[in-house]
C-alpha cells in the first residue's frame, strides 16, 4: 500500500488514532502513581490475598510501576490470631512476557525486616523466627511447567530462626506423590544469623499427635558466615549436591536429649565455641 496515495483525511484519522493511543498509555502510566489509584491497588491486593489464603491480610501501601515493579510496605497475614508473616518492605521486579509462558522470571526480590511463622501449613515442618534481609539476585527463574527453579544468588542476613522437623512416618502410612521439583542454586550466603534446629519423633506406642512428639536431636549455633556454592537439589530423586561449602560459626551445640551425659568426650552432647568448616564436591 502506497501511503502517499491515501486521502489526506484518512492520514489525519490515522494520526489521531496513534496520538490517542500514545496519550492513553501516558495517562495510564501517570495514573499508577496517583494516590487514589495506589490506594485502590492496595485494597485490591488485600481482598485478593485474603480470599486466596483464608487469612486476614493487611497492607499499608502498594506502589506498582508500569513494568510490574512492585513495592509493598508494612504487610502482614494473620491466621486465627497468629501472625503468619509480617514484613516492613517487599520489593519485587517481575518480567511480564515470561508469565504468559508459565514462567516466573525475577529481575529482583527483597524482603526486609520480616517475621515468619508457618504454624502447621507445611507437613512435619515448622519454621518460626525473623530476619533483617532476604534477597535474590538475578537471574532467578521458576519454570512452573518443568518444576525447575534456577537461582543465581540468595542472601540471608540477621536471621534468628527456630526450625522443627517432625518424623511421623511410622504412624502416617498415607501414600503421597513424589515431589518433582528441582532447585539449582549458584550461591547461598548467610550472615550474622542464629539457628535452632529441633528434630522430633513419635514416642513409641503413642498415637499420632503433636503432643506425643519428643526431641531426639537438637542443633543450634550462631552463623557468622556461610557460603554454599553450585548446589543442585533434586527432590524427586532425593539427591543433593554442592560444589563448595564454607562455614564459620560460634557456640555450636549438638545434643541428643534422651542420652545421659558421660565422662570424657561425650559425642551426644557437644558444644563448640568456634567452628570452621570447608568442604568441596560433596553429595
Amino acid at each position: 500500500m502506497n501511503i502517499k496515495r491515501l486521502p489526506v483525511n484518512v492520514l489525519k484519522w490515522l494520526g489521531r488514532i496513534v496520538l490517542s493511543l500514545v496519550i492513553l498509555l501516558m495517562l495510564l502510566v501517570v495514573a499508577i502513581y496517583l494516590p487514589p489509584v495506589q490506594q485502590w491497588l492496595k485494597g485490591l491486593a488485600e481482598d485478593y490475598l485474603s480470599k486466596e489464603t483464608g487469612m486476614e491480610v493487611k497492607i499499608e501501601k502498594v506502589r506498582l510501576s508500569p513494568w510490574l515493579d512492585l513495592e509493598v510496605d508494612n504487610m502482614s497475614a494473620v491466621d486465627k490470631g497468629d501472625t503468619v508473616v509480617a514484613a516492613r518492605e517487599l520489593l519485587l521486579d517481575v518480567k511480564v512476557l515470561p508469565l504468559l509462558k508459565g514462567q516466573v522470571d525475577l529481575n529482583g526480590f527483597e524482603l526486609r525486616e520480616a517475621k515468619l511463622n508457618t504454624k502447621d501449613f507445611i507437613s512435619d515442618t515448622h519454621l518460626e523466627g525473623q530476619f533483617r534481609l532476604l534477597k535474590m539476585d538475578i537471574p532467578a527463574v521458576c519454570d512452573l511447567k518443568q518444576k525447575h527453579v534456577d537461582v543465581n544468588r540468595v542472601r540471608l542476613k540477621g536471621a534468628d530462626m527456630r526450625i522443627v522437623l517432625s518424623d511421623t512416618a511410622a504412624v502416617d502410612t498415607t501414600p503421597s506423590e513424589p515431589v518433582e521439583w528441582r532447585l539449582a542454586l549458584g550461591e547461598l550466603k548467610v550472615e550474622d544469623s542464629k539457628f535452632d534446629i529441633d528434630l522430633q519423633t513419635m514416642a513409641q506406642g503413642s498415637d499420632k499427635g503433636v503432643g506425643n512428639l519428643h526431641s531426639y536431636m537438637r542443633l543450634k549455633g550462631e552463623v557468622d558466615n556461610l557460603s554454599l556454592k553450585q548446589a543442585d537439589i533434586n527432590l524427586k530423586d532425593e539427591e543433593y549436591k554442592a560444589g563448595e561449602l564454607a562455614l564459620r560459626a560460634r557456640n555450636v551445640g549438638y545434643d541428643v536429649p534422651y542420652e545421659k551425659p558421660s565422662n570424657g568426650l561425650d559425642t551426644n552432647h557437644l558444644l563448640m565455641e568456634e567452628l570452621n568448616l570447608n568442604a568441596r564436591n560433596f553429595s
